[in-house]
């Protein structure tokens, strides 16, 4: 199941999601049909080592969530461009019964089976927040005049300020990378579409997940 999606590059931002070390890895047959959320059927992993391929990953991925979550709506990928060595990345953002949840995780071969591990999720009620200044400061030295309100914990809101504030003087609509690092193939959740409207500036990605600022004149 390959992405088509227009593809921007990031810089990975390590607070973005918080770290759940998994006590053991959850095995997969990589052989079998690997059932994802609209029922289709896997392709064989063709590679008996190194990384799984996209397809059987992604699948496989789905089957994961729905085992995990149990009955989920929305998007999971294990692009191409995230193929390294032995394994591929894998990303999520799914709706749990009005529950989101940004849910990584990495996937192998061993034996041939498909092996998710390093599970890392965050899980929020969509709600916005209160402006506050502590959304527009950051660990790396991000201080963005102004407050910000935000509808999701998962993002490093002040990264994305920072990214933005050099545009919304300059341009009424722009796009900002929301991560710290190479994102190919990820930029339906790390693209933000940000527009000005007078005194207020919101970011969006195309799940919704956003950013109202109110920036200092």
């Amino acid at each position: 199941m390959d992405a088509h999606y227009n593809v921007s590059i990031g810089r990975r931002v390590a607070a973005t999601i918080s770290l759940v070390c998994s006590a053991a890895p959850l095995v997969l047959s990589a052989s079998g049909p690997l059932a994802a959320g609209a029922g289709v059927a896997s392709p064989r992993a063709t590679l008996a080592t190194g990384a799984p391929t996209s397809d059987a990953a992604t699948q496989a991925f789905g089957r994961w969530l729905h085992g995990r979550y149990g009955s989920v709506k929305g998007y999971w990928t294990c692009p191409v461009a995230q193929r390294h060595d032995n394994r591929i990345d894998c990303l999520a953002e799914v709706n749990v019964a009005g529950r989101r949840h940004l849910t990584a995780a990495t996937a192998t071969l061993s034996g041939g089976h498909l092996v998710f591990s390093r599970i890392r999720d965050t899980a929020w009620v969509r709600r916005w927040s209160a402006y506050s200044r502590r959304y527009l400061t950051g660990p790396q030295s991000f201080n963005v005049p102004g407050r910000a309100s935000e509808n999701s914990p998962a993002f490093d809101w002040a990264f994305i300020a920072h990214g933005a504030a050099g545009e919304w003087r300059r341009h009424s609509a722009f796009h900002v990378d929301g991560y710290d690092g190479y994102a190919k193939g990820w930029s339906r959740f790390f693209d933000f579409a940000c527009s000005v409207h007078r005194s207020l500036v919101v970011c969006s990605n195309s799940f919704g997940d956003a950013m109202r600022c109110k920036p200092v004149p």
